[in-house]
């Protein structure tokens, strides 16, 4: 029974060398190839908030002669998965593929065909919003302070336009009485 220790091709030869009855036999050849074992490298899925930095790409591996592995295989080296998922990907292209190149090994083949999905989801935003002063009928109206951390458009409104509008998204008195200003952002493909 042959030993293999590794891939190329064998040659196995049988011999017998006789003996007082018998004359030695004429040897017989056999030429063995000995062909690499194949490892399927799978990229696993992944997860992005919008605007977080690109993940470590991770992969399973199958295929491995008992008793050899990632740590112990001749000449192994790791394969390496990847995406074009950068910080700046909108949530709106996602997902994004994950792919892997081969790595190598010398008695290991790479399958590399799988692939996996990376989501991209959105992004929460806060908006600020500081706090109006009160007010007293007949005074000029009153420039609001407001944005969002997304860098997107705010939308102010008036609860009760009886009481207070926004005229150029300032507070401007109609009456006496109390109305509350709300600031909103809606979110886009990015942001919640």
């Amino acid at each position: 029974t042959p030993n293999v220790a590794g891939t190329s091709n064998c040659i196995l030869t049988a011999s017998q060398l006789g003996n007082e009855s018998y004359a030695p036999a004429n040897d017989v050849q056999y030429l063995i190839s000995i062909t690499k074992l194949t490892l399927t490298v799978s990229p696993e899925a992944k997860s992005r908030t919008y605007g977080e930095p690109i993940p470590t790409y991770s992969y399973l591996i199958s295929g491995f002669k008992s008793g050899e592995n990632e740590s112990n295989a001749a000449g192994y080296s790791a394969p390496t998965c990847t995406s074009d998922y950068t910080s700046s990907t909108s949530a709106a292209n996602s997902p994004r593929t994950i792919s892997c190149t081969a790595g190598s090994a010398t008695n290991y083949n790479f399958i590399t065909s799988a692939t996996a999905n990376l989501v991209i989801s959105k992004a929460s935003q806060t908006i600020s919003f500081t706090q109006p002063s009160a007010m007293t009928y007949g005074d000029a109206d009153q420039s609001l302070t407001y944005s969002s951390d997304s860098s997107l458009a705010v939308t102010l409104t008036s609860n009760d336009t009886n009481i207070c509008t926004l005229v150029s998204n300032k507070a401007h008195i109609v009456t006496t009485g109390t109305c509350s200003i709300t600031a909103s952002q809606s979110g886009d493909t990015t942001y919640n």
